[in-house]
């Protein structure tokens, strides 16, 4: 995991611990990533480093970080904001999260655990730093 991964995991640390949710480009700005989402090459590597950090948390068996970045746009057919589909297809591919449950249950059970793991202080010292 790289540097800058690893800040991006801190910031979505903190958000849990504050119990927040966050826009995608808001937080690529927050991360000063400097990134244009209308750039595929951006996209791709924005992407790719959240499906890192899903995967870390997936393997050492903690509540998916990625979920708390949101998608600006309603789901049609959701009456919240939810992650995009590319969370919820790494999420199924990692085994952590399974269609038939739904999208939103899936969501609201998940972000649920998130914030009880990351506010318990003990969890929080355990697991807050990047470990291989």
């Amino acid at each position: 995991m790289t540097i800058k991964v690893k800040k991006m995991r801190s910031h979505l640390i903190e958000l849990a611990r504050k119990e927040e949710t966050i826009f995608y480009l808001k937080f690529i700005e927050e991360c000063g990533l400097n990134y244009n989402m209308s750039n595929t090459s951006d996209y791709n590597k924005f992407s790719d480093e959240l499906r890192q950090i899903l995967k870390f948390e997936i393997d050492n068996k903690r509540p998916c970080l990625t979920l708390l970045i949101l998608s600006s746009e309603k789901v049609k057919g959701y009456d919240i904001y939810l992650p995009s589909g590319g969370f919820f297809k790494y999420a199924e591919k990692y085994r952590k999260y399974c269609t038939f449950r739904g999208r939103e249950t899936f969501f609201l059970d998940e972000k649920v655990k998130l914030f009880d793991f990351w506010k318990d202080e003990q969890k929080y010292i355990e697991n807050k730093d990047f470990k291989e």
